[in-house]
């Protein structure tokens, strides 16, 4: 089998070569002519693990590094319709902004030029292509001023929420001190033997078991007073928490700044970048596609191809009258003229036949 396809593939060689060749031919020179350069901007930032209000950072932020974090942010903001369209106001491509084809423009830019990598624990570099050198660079700029601004106001929406929250503990406990001031303030108020206390005293809710005349010692009074104690102290650590969350609110936004910096500024690329890659590539794939062609050709020649070279191609009900033997090149003398051949299939023919028994 080996052998016919060898024969075959050497019978009809410039057949079977003819599909790599024009494929070739024909790809390499639209791939040079439609492969249009283009130009690559870059920044370099130096991010930090964020330090403020810690009880909001999830778990699994812990194992990643800083610029594994802020990667993976970015990548998710990107995915937001919000956040390209944002990025794309500030650029060439605003004009775009708000129809159908021109966003799905944009992210496919966005989707094909955009790379982000980390530089070690805490450089992240993030880089974009496009056509023009003025779309890279705004691009770029935009993007990381973008980011920049999020996560800007990302720090101060999170302080807003917690100090929110914290102002609202705060007028919780404090109505519940004014409650339990009420009620001892009644008691007091509504009890003889207590009127001889200082009212001042016990509306502050300073007043204590021990300050009191073992006479008008009540039960009901010792517990009002330790309930408004209690809430004494829940309204100043409400006011504590509530202050140090503030702290941590201006200290997050200043260290914003700090944990975000960028080292390398964008610069507007000067240089076109060539696509080698993608210019070596389809040839090397349309290579690959003429081959495939000429080895299905090859094999549609070879399962069409009726003729006998041999004994075992004859079908069983043809007779073999006889058989010209295979002729070695190597037997035969150099140089020999035209009928070399007719020459030595006539002496190996006559030197098969019978000597003849009388004169002639």
């Amino acid at each position: 089998m080996i052998f016919k396809l060898l024969e075959t593939f050497f019978r009809h060689k410039f057949l079977l070569l003819l599909p790599p060749i024009v494929i070739l031919a024909i790809v390499t020179p639209i791939t040079i002519l439609t492969t249009k350069p283009s130009y690559q901007s870059s920044a370099t930032i130096w991010v930090d693990r964020a330090t403020y209000l810690g009880n909001m950072t999830d778990d699994g932020g812990r194992y990643a590094t800083p610029a594994e974090s802020q990667i993976s942010r970015l990548s998710q903001m990107l995915q937001s319709r919000t956040f390209v369209m944002d990025i794309a106001a500030r650029t060439a491509l605003a004009p775009l902004i708000g129809s159908e084809q021109g966003e799905e423009a944009i992210n496919r830019a966005m989707a094909q030029g955009i790379l982000i990598t980390s530089k070690g624990a805490n450089l992240l570099n993030v880089q974009f292509r496009a056509p023009s050198p003025e779309l890279a660079f705004q691009m770029i700029t935009s993007m990381v001023d973008r980011f920049k601004e999020r996560s800007a106001a990302d720090v101060t929406r999170q302080g807003e929420q917690a100090i929110g929250f914290y102002e609202g503990r705060v007028r919780d406990a404090e109505q519940q001190l004014a409650k339990s001031n009420e009620a001892l303030r009644r008691h007091v108020a509504g009890n003889p033997r207590l009127r001889s206390l200082d009212s001042t005293r016990a509306d502050q809710s300073r007043a204590s078991a021990a300050d009191l005349p073992l006479v008008v010692l009540d039960p009901q009074v010792i517990e009002l007073q330790s309930r408004v104690e209690l809430d004494q102290g829940e309204v100043e650590r409400a006011r504590r928490t509530l202050e140090q969350t503030r702290l941590q609110t201006s200290a997050g936004i200043e260290a914003q700044e700090v944990g975000f910096r960028v080292v390398d500024a964008p610069q507007l690329p000067v240089n076109p970048l060539r696509e080698r890659r993608k210019q070596l590539l389809v040839p090397a794939v349309g290579l690959l596609v003429g081959m495939g062609l000429s080895a299905v050709l090859l094999i549609i020649l070879v399962a069409t191809d009726r003729s006998v070279r041999s004994e075992p191609d004859l079908p069983p009900t043809i007779s073999v009258i006889g058989a010209i033997p295979e002729l070695r090149g190597k037997l035969l003398p150099k140089r020999t003229g035209p009928d070399a051949t007719r020459r030595t299939i006539g002496f190996v023919a006559g030197s098969a036949l019978p000597e003849p028994k009388g004169g002639l």
